[in-house]
């Protein structure tokens, strides 16, 4: 299935962007090139969340099975651009299930483990999916009874096909099936009669749809495999390398940043799920991890309760990438200074917006935790090979005319061979998110900083600005200076209405579990962003929430709606 206008097509492949190479194409050269080294390594408390014993399974292993099961989708009927919804835990067969769909031209579309029947009904409708692919159990629930429930009441899922134990009847048990060579020789047939063609759908993901449903999110092979040096770049990784990721494999982070940066590097890819830090880092020491990922509330903690590092050996770890949240010098700083590890901080979205603060890009941790480089102009001067390609502009959200003026905060636009060509089957969303010069509307509030303009700092989502009296406050600022609170374990600020200023500031926390018996007052954090901080006034927050944890999404992402009604709903301690 081809959607990319020919325009573009013909563009980026004359620039030298996209080229006939598939995302399967690289996972035949890595198998190929050290056959017998171990390729994809389970987490090593499997059993605890579901069936199946954890596997170590070299190239040589992960391409029979992969062989394996191609065989058993074309048994069951599905074809070149037929969509296959997969909803599977971070275990070695999601890899393969990828791969297998891959080789055939099978579009994937990957959901998180938390979806139930109400968010699976959406999508499956939206995509007209022909099979759903899972696991039998997550935990305690039951995923075939979810499917069979889909089964029903959509026509063109045909087919339900699970791992694990004990599956029901009427639906095809992979375990079992799996055990019956692959015909080797259909398969070659297959892919010389139905090659897959570079620009071809490879995957449709979801964006997390925080406030509303989520948007359908299609990528080919060459809008993955353009940006496939990223993680790699920012990291020097070399091939053979050991990666472990924690990341969940249905996001654009697990799929660009593990997956794909895995097949790149014919690497070893160590799998995490769901995050337990003991298991995390005596996961790094067993396994000599050289790069890994965490997201800023992890690493946090992990600075926050040093004895955990103490007896652990970091000795071969050399790079963690983190986002989605505020990264602050602290934590860049100490594990540095520390560890010897660098932190690499990367902004992105399902929608292929990319940029990459790396060590030897911008090699003071101060800076490396505000600032992005500006891809796209004369003034930015980056080793990242996406540097060359991407365009970025930011432009006034309301007016969409351009902003050149550092300080000046606008929404930031991408266009380049990595990012999406519109949502898939709808045009109405597509049109209003895409500029009149094709650039992509990331949503997303940026400013132009450093001494030569050569730097974006991320101000706040757009959605996420709160009008104080006809003032614009960032919520993100604010979050990224209270989660340096000692006591503060983790932080969200959302508006709430106001009569008189049209929005006040709430701030919701979780205490930090070594904090004092009682969680800081609002009183004591007002003046925490005053006095230490050195906060404008009209930023203060006006109530606080004390909460045991933050609701998120299956992407880990702070739900904020709920917040702010809760917000919305409590009472002024400050005027």
């Amino acid at each position: 299935m081809i959607i990319t206008s020919r325009q573009d097509i013909d563009r980026y492949t004359r620039a030298g962007w996209w080229g006939r190479e598939t995302l399967f194409d690289v996972f035949r050269q890595a198998a190929a090139l050290s056959p017998d080294a171990v390729a994809l390594v389970d987490p090593p408390n499997r059993q605890d969340f579901t069936d199946g014993t954890p596997v170590r399974l070299t190239w040589r292993e992960v391409a029979d099975k992969v062989a394996r099961l191609a065989s058993v989708l074309l048994d069951a009927g599905l074809r070149r651009d037929e969509v296959i919804i997969a909803q599977l835990p971070t275990t070695h067969e999601f890899p393969l299930v990828y791969l297998a769909c891959w080789q055939l031209g099978i579009i994937v579309s990957p959901v998180p483990m938390q979806y139930r029947e109400h968010e699976l009904r959406h999508i499956v409708s939206h995509v007209s999916a022909r099979a759903y692919l899972g696991v039998r159990r997550l935990g305690k629930t039951c995923h075939a009874s979810v499917a069979a429930v889909l089964a029903d009441e959509h026509p063109t899922l045909r087919d339900v096909l699970l791992f694990g134990d004990d599956v029901p009847a009427g639906m095809v048990s992979l375990d079992a099936a799996l055990r019956q060579p692959a015909d080797l020789a259909r398969l070659a047939r297959h892919e010389t009669l139905h090659p897959v063609d570079a620009n071809d759908v490879a995957t449709i993901i979801w964006t997390s749809g925080t406030e509303s449903r989520p948007k359908a999110v299609p990528r080919t092979h060459n809008q993955w495999l353009v940006s496939r040096r990223l993680m790699t770049d920012a990291a020097g990784l070399q091939p053979g390398c050991r990666i472990l990721s924690p990341r969940l494999l249905s996001t654009m982070g697990g799929i660009s940043g593990s997956l794909i940066t895995w097949l790149d590097r014919a690497a070893r890819l160590v799998l995490h799920q769901p995050m337990s830090l003991e298991i995390f880092l005596r996961q790094i020491q067993d396994e000599r991890i050289e790069f890994t990922s965490g997201p800023p509330a992890v690493l946090h903690e992990l600075l926050k309760h040093e004895s955990m590092l103490g007896d652990v050996d970091l000795s071969c770890l050399r790079h963690i990438s983190s986002g989605s949240a505020a990264l602050s010098e602290w934590v860049v700083r100490t594990f540095l200074d520390r560890h010897g590890v660098e932190i690499l901080n990367f902004y992105g979205s399902s929608e292929g917006a990319s940029l990459a603060a790396t060590a030897r890009d911008l090699p003071d941790p101060a800076e490396r935790g505000r600032y992005f480089p500006r891809y796209g102009v004369t003034q930015c001067v980056s080793t990242q090979g996406s540097a060359a390609y991407v365009e970025t502009q930011l432009i006034d959200p309301a007016t969409g005319e351009m902003i050149e003026t550092p300080g000046q905060t606008g929404e930031l636009c991408f266009r380049g061979p990595g990012v999406f060509s519109g949502y898939f089957r709808m045009p109405e969303i597509t049109s209003r998110t895409f500029t009149e010069s094709g650039f992509y509307r990331t949503g997303d509030l940026f400013r132009i900083a450093g001494e030569r303009g050569q730097y974006l700092e991320f101000v706040g989502r757009a959605k996420d600005i709160i009008v104080r009296g006809g003032t614009n406050i960032s919520a993100e600022e604010l979050e990224s200076l209270l989660i340096g609170h000692p006591e503060i374990d983790c932080v969200a600020v959302v508006g709430y209405p106001d009569d008189r200023l049209g929005e006040k500031v709430c701030a919701v926390i979780v205490p930090a579990s070594d904090a004092a018996s009682e969680p800081p007052s609002l009183e004591a954090l007002c003046d925490y962003l005053l006095h230490v901080r050195q906060v404008a006034i009209y930023k203060l927050p006006q109530r606080l929430l004390v909460l045991p944890e933050l609701p998120r999404n299956p992407a880990g992402k702070i739900l904020k709606a709920p917040l702010r009604e809760l917000a919305r709903q409590g009472a002024d301690v400050t005027p």
